[in-house]
């Protein structure tokens, strides 16, 4: 019989919580294939966008499954993932390990916005913010270039803000988010609110939820309150546009269809929205999926879809590399606006 003490010291190391957790530690297989598995649980239970296309997301899974399956290490687990969720063809559903983006899907755009396209029109265009540019017609026109939402711009908020008060002094305003993919939409209300009388229902939005009926919430409208006095712009407004614009600039392209004497002039926005949520896996990897599908003020979807300019203006990259078509497009229907 061993002494007292060695057969104690035995049970405690047979109790050790670091060799319990080695020895129930899972195989890179057995972890690839529980990772696998939440991830489909959590796009069927919360991914709102799960059948936009009518995808057999079993016969998807069925052609990636191996390469996922033999992935060794986290990170080649998320790029073989990746190829799997880029069938939904959603800018808005990514992976995420230790905050290095595993590419999905990546939407073809083209632009209808060039910096020295603009500055073959206002030749003093000035850098007021990193994004925030402005200018001036010899007429009395102001142009103010917004190319983010990105909250983490807070100067640019501010300015942006103090260019179309100075701006009120003009007769009219050109507001150019073609560069604009979106940011926080708070930021994006902070301006569209200077151009809008009264609150407006701008947008609604359902979010998914396993247990509702249907599978969503019932709609929640999005309200937008307009600001008063002096902190309002009354004149008329040209917003360019284009499909560069995606999740909070459509939102905020939204806001402008409810300013009264607002003119949307450019190409249709990308259609992009969904307000992901994180979901972190076995295999410490986070899946980002959107919770919700994304709408104008009378139920009509975004995603896939997007927002439509009142006037359209095609620009090809030969306009671009020449001319500004839909600024001059713009110009135009604003001094026809001044002189009626």
């Amino acid at each position: 019989m061993p002494p007292i003490r060695t057969l104690a010291l035995a049970l405690a190391l047979s109790a050790s919580p670091t060799i319990a957790a080695q020895e129930s530690q899972p195989t890179a297989a057995e972890l690839a294939e529980r990772s696998l598995d939440q991830l489909r649980t959590a796009m069927q239970d919360h991914y709102s966008h799960y059948r936009r296309l009518g995808l057999d997301w079993a016969a998807e899974e069925a052609k990636h499954r191996d390469a996922i399956l033999a992935a060794e290490t986290p990170i080649e687990w998320a790029k073989a993932a990746g190829a799997f969720l880029s069938t939904a063809q959603d800018g808005h559903l990514w992976l995420s390990l230790n905050g290095q983006l595993a590419p999905t899907y990546r939407r073809p755009w083209h632009t209808n916005f060039s910096i020295d396209a603009v500055r073959a029109t206002f030749p003093e265009l000035e850098e007021l913010a990193p994004q925030v540019h402005s200018a001036r017609t010899d007429d009395g026109i102001a142009y103010l270039l917004i190319g983010t939402w990105d909250q983490r711009r807070g100067r640019s908020t501010t300015v942006a803000q103090d260019a179309i008060d100075e701006a009120r002094e003009d007769d009219a305003l050109v507001l150019d988010v073609r560069s604009n993919g979106g940011g926080s939409e708070p930021f994006a209300m902070a301006v569209a609110a200077w151009f809008v009388e009264g609150t407006k229902v701008y947008a609604q939005h359902v979010t998914r939820d396993p247990q509702a009926e249907g599978g969503f919430s019932e709609p929640f409208r999005r309200f937008l309150p307009g600001n008063r006095g002096s902190r309002r712009f009354a004149g008329p407004v040209a917003v360019l546009m284009g499909p560069r614009n995606a999740s909070s600039c459509e939102a905020f392209l939204l806001m402008m269809k409810q300013a009264e004497h607002a003119v949307l002039i450019g190409e249709q926005s990308m259609g992009s929205s969904g307000n992901p949520q994180p979901f972190e896996l076995a295999n410490g990897v986070v899946a980002y999926l959107p919770s919700w599908k994304a709408m104008d003020p009378d139920g009509n979807e975004i995603e896939g879809v997007g927002v439509a300019p009142d006037i359209e203006v095609v620009t090809s990259a030969d306009d671009l590399g020449k001319k500004d078509i839909v600024l001059k497009a713009a110009l135009a229907e604003l001094r026809r606006r001044l002189a009626r």
